[in-house]
């Protein structure tokens, strides 16, 4: 009985493809000049094109915590 439902765990786990993204990556930092949005959706593109390689492609923006910090000049 016991090893049915361990096979059964396995195959759903398998048929879900379970894909666990390591702590350090869950968080994405995006730093920007003022006013230069555009350089920062490049920048999250550039850094999601890198966690798909390591992930595999079907994650997306929604299962990280992308943070924009904008930086201010005189």
């Amino acid at each position: 009985m016991k090893n049915s439902i361990v096979k059964r765990i396995e195959v759903l786990e398998n048929a879900t493809h379970i894909c666990k993204i390591e702590e350090g990556d869950r968080m994405i930092i995006i730093s920007y000049k003022d006013g230069e949005e555009a350089e920062a959706d490049r920048l999250v593109q550039e850094r999601m094109a890198d966690m798909r390689l390591k992930y595999g492609s079907d994650i997306s923006e929604n299962d990280f915590d992308i943070v924009f910090i904008r930086k201010f000049y005189k």
